[in-house]
Order: structure tokens, then C-alpha cells, then sequence
């Protein structure tokens, strides 16, 4: 039946307005997060290539660590966050070196063995110890820049223990003709940086670790003093004083780094003292670490252990 076209018109109008509802309806809830969009976080790799400036890893670490971290402090000079940030792009880059030459001797079948992994995984384990202990105990306590520098230092082990093993893939040269060498006999082997071999020992050496600090004794008392005065010295040294003085021996790297870091250690309170000399003991405890590294330890260590107005007693280890 045929409405009437008045009706008809008012059905027709109805519809339209139907439709005209549902399509601003429709059309503005799906335009309306366009105009009102959700925050989103930047995804890592943006961040780490903002961190780079521009540049790759291999030309970072081209650069020594100060020198980088110099450039990425000016970059971001306004934002104030250029140490932190390049002290981060620094040890993202060395990490994926390590990561890279870990993997290529694992491919080649020329890594490290289980029992060597063993022994970097547990010396890793007491390097974050020591860390941690000792950046706790520091005063006045470790910035925020200090605990960065320490987490960036602290991945030189790690690429120093893969780095042997590219050593060992080299063959060594022929010796000479005139050489001494007895046939049928290897050379010995030298010591390596790295934890590679099994554990020889379940502690580690006295003569590795720098004596506990002891508290200092009192002056003697002058009554004391009177009664047992020192002896003379002998007449045979009173009547032939030496013509001149032995020069004075030049002290080893190691023994100067140990020393200086019982030094350092002894500046701390007398209740942190035992906590932070047992965590660096553990160090040398059960790995047979070489001379180079025990000096690259004990400069680690003390890097924590000077405080912001001492003169660094080395410069960056890279």
C-alpha cells in the first residue's frame, strides 16, 4: 500500500537521519584515538641508535671509552644526560664484540670448554660481589655515574678470557735453525689472562692478597720508653757508614697495585673492612688467574675504592 506523500516524505527523512547517526557515530569513534593517541615508548633499538649519534659500534670503539664519552657529553649537553647515555652506548657495543667473538669460536670449534665457562661464570659471579659489596661501602657513597663506570669496566674480563682463545688459534712461528729448542718437546705454554684452566687450588695465595688492615696501635708511653730504651746501633756500622746509598728498587706493577689497595682499604670503616677484603679474596679463590690479570683486577678494585677527590691511580682499562 502506498503511503501517502506526505508520510512518505516524513519516512524518507527518518531514514536519512537514521543513517546519518550511524555514520557519525561509526566514523567519529574510529577517528577518535587518531586525534587522541595513545603515549608509546620509544623501542630500544631507537634508543640505542639516538645514543650512537649516528655512528656504529666498530667506529665507538674505535674510540677509547673517556674519548667517547667526552663526545656524547657534548651532543647532549642540553639534556645533561650525556655521561650516563654514553657511558651506556659504550658497553652495548662492547658487549656485542664479546658476543660476536664468542659466537665465531663456538663456530669454529676453537672456544672455550665447558669447565672454562665454569670458571669465568664464577669469577664474573664474585666480580658483581665484589661490586656490589664494595660501591655499598664506599664514602661518600658511588653516584650514579660511578656504579655506570663500574658496570662498564667490569666487561673487560669477559672479553679478555674470549680474546685468548683467538691466541691460541694462531700458530706460533718456526723457531730458527740454530735453535736449542729439543725436538720432540713443546714449549711451555705462557700464561694467559684468562680463567680457562681447571682450578688448581680451592683458595687463593696469601702472597695475592694484601694483609687485612689492623687497627693502629697506641704510642708507647714515655715511662716505658725510659726504662727500655732501643739498643745503640752497631760500632761496626757507626765506624763504616756506607759510602753510598743502594738505589732503591723499582716495585712491580703488582705489588704497587696491591699495596695501594690495602691502602685504600684501610680508609674504610673498620666494620666494612673484613666484608669488602673477603669478597676480593674470593676472587683468586678456586681460578688460576695469571700476573697480568691479578693487576687488572686490583686496578678494577681500586677504581672502586678511590674516592672522587683522589688522582685515579690508572687510566681506563679501554
Amino acid at each position: 500500500m502506498k503511503l501517502p506523500p506526505a508520510e512518505r516524505c516524513a519516512s524518507i527523512l527518518n531514514m536519512k537521519i537514521r543513517f546519518a547517526i550511524i555514520a557519525f557515530l561509526f566514523l567519529g569513534g574510529s577517528a577518535y584515538p587518531q586525534q587522541n593517541p595513545q603515549p608509546q615508548h620509544k623501542p630500544q633499538n631507537q634508543i640505542a641508535t639516538a645514543d650512537r649519534l649516528g655512528m656504529t659500534c666498530s667506529q665507538i670503539l674505535a674510540m677509547n671509552s673517556a674519548d667517547w664519552i667526552a663526545k656524547s657529553v657534548q651532543a647532549f649537553v642540553a639534556t645533561n644526560d650525556g655521561e650516563l647515555r654514553g657511558i651506556r652506548a659504550y658497553g652495548q657495543c662492547y658487549d656485542a664484540r664479546t658476543d660476536q667473538l664468542a659466537a665465531t669460536l663456538a663456530r669454529k670449534g676453537t672456544g672455550p670448554k665447558k669447565t672454562a665457562l665454569a670458571n669465568l661464570k664464577d669469577f664474573q659471579a664474585g666480580i658483581e660481589s665484589f661490586t656490589a659489596k664494595t660501591l655499598a661501602d664506599v664514602e661518600p657513597p658511588a653516584e650514579p655515574a660511578k656504579t655506570a663506570y663500574a658496570a662498564l669496566y667490569e666487561k673487560q674480563f669477559r672479553y679478555e678470557f674470549y680474546e685468548v682463545y683467538i691466541q691460541k688459534t694462531v700458530k706460533p712461528p718456526l723457531p730458527p735453525k740454530d735453535s736449542k729448542l729439543v725436538v720432540g718437546k713443546a714449549p711451555e705454554a705462557a700464561e694467559t689472562k684468562s680463567m680457562g684452566a681447571p682450578a688448581a687450588s680451592t683458595g687463593a695465595k696469601s702472597s695475592d692478597l694484601p694483609p687485612a688492615p689492623t687497627p693502629k696501635l697506641a704510642d708507647v708511653p714515655e715511662g716505658i720508653a725510659k726504662k727500655h730504651p732501643a739498643p745503640p746501633p752497631p760500632a761496626t756500622a757507626a765506624a763504616n757508614p756506607p759510602s753510598a746509598e743502594p738505589a732503591p728498587k723499582e716495585v712491580d706493577p703488582f705489588t704497587k697495585a696491591k699495596n695501594h689497595f690495602g691502602e685504600l682499604l684501610g680508609l674504610l670503616p673498620e666494620e666494612k673492612v673484613h666484608e669488602v677484603h673477603s669478597a676480593f679474596g674470593k676472587l683468586f679463590s678456586g681460578n688460576p688467574v695469571s700476573e697480568d690479570l691479578k693487576v687488572e683486577v686490583y686496578k678494577y678494585a681500586i677504581f672502586l675504592l678511590e674516592r672522587p677527590s683522589d688522582k685515579p691511580f690508572a687510566p681506563p682499562p679501554f
